[in-house]
């Protein structure tokens, strides 16, 4: 039982460092408007940073002339994404609720 509860504790620990890891990386990223270009072949958002253009491929092509949030990371802005709420808080926070809860079972299983 003591083995067990080890390996899930790590297995929880692992989870919860994924989601804090990639919720601090999603937070650090700034947000500004992308707006559709093009043919819908194309399939490209193009945002501007500090004067200069950038362009974001997408796949869905019911987006044509829209403007839509986008995160890109401050260091690097040609690595951007859609700001869509599942990416930037409900996936990191799944992480981070499994780990959590994998750790405290595994601590419980431990101490028993």
């Amino acid at each position: 039982m003591v083995v067990f509860g080890v390996i899930v504790t790590v297995i929880g620990a692992i989870a919860f460092l994924i989601g804090w890891t990639v919720l601090q990386k999603r937070r650090s990223w700034m947000k500004t408007t992308g707006r559709t270009f093009g043919q819908v072949e194309d399939g490209r958002i193009v945002y501007e940073v500090a004067g200069q253009s950038y362009a974001l491929r997408i796949t869905r092509t019911n987006l044509q002339g829209r403007s839509l949030p986008i995160r890109y990371a401050l260091d690097k802005p040609g690595q951007s994404r859609i700001d869509a709420p599942l990416a930037t808080w409900l996936a990191p926070g799944f992480f981070l609720l499994l780990g959590t809860g994998l750790l405290l079972i595994g601590i419980g299983m431990i101490k028993s």
